[in-house]
């Protein structure tokens, strides 16, 4: 079992704390191709932090793709938002070029 590092903002990291967001989305880099389910991630936002074990892995080679078939509100989005309107929202993370170049990951997970 490994143990993975990622930063959140404010709102993603309430939501996991509360138990909203199970998902998490991010490019399938170099950094995710080395995540394997049963691995440990510590999330964390400024001086906090909350640690997930990884449950499952997604992939697919588009964020629509992946909301189309995982649905955004494990994800942390409203369930009313279309899966071309999370795609977009996620334009402030990743651009089109590395989605293209990467693909992404939905990171199933449950807390510890």
């Amino acid at each position: 079992m490994k143990t993975h590092q990622m930063k959140l903002n404010d709102r993603p990291f309430r939501d996991i704390k509360a138990g909203i967001k199970t998902v998490e989305i991010r490019l399938y880099d170099q950094k995710r191709k080395a995540i394997e389910i049963g691995d440990q991630i510590m999330f964390s936002c400024g001086d906090e932090s909350i640690s997930v074990v990884v449950t499952g892995l997604s992939r697919f080679a588009t964020l629509v793709e992946l909301f189309s078939s995982l649905g955004g509100v494990a994800a942390g989005w409203p369930a009313l938002d279309s899966p071309v309107k999370m795609a977009q929202d996620m334009r402030k993370y990743y651009t089109a070029e590395e989605e293209v170049k990467y693909g992404v990951l939905g990171i199933h997970f449950k807390r510890m």
